[in-house]
């Protein structure tokens, strides 16, 4: 049971983390398509 619940948290813990640097990924893009804009 103690294993199931660590588990769990283990793969809550590596959504959170995957999400985070989908976001910074998807900010870093978002900036890089705004200096592109600025230069034409």
């Amino acid at each position: 049971m103690k294993r199931v619940s660590f588990s769990g948290h283990a793969l809550q813990r590596l959504v959170e983390r995957s999400e985070c640097a989908l976001g910074n990924m998807l900010g870093q893009i978002d900036r890089e398509a705004l200096a592109i804009l600025r230069t034409t």
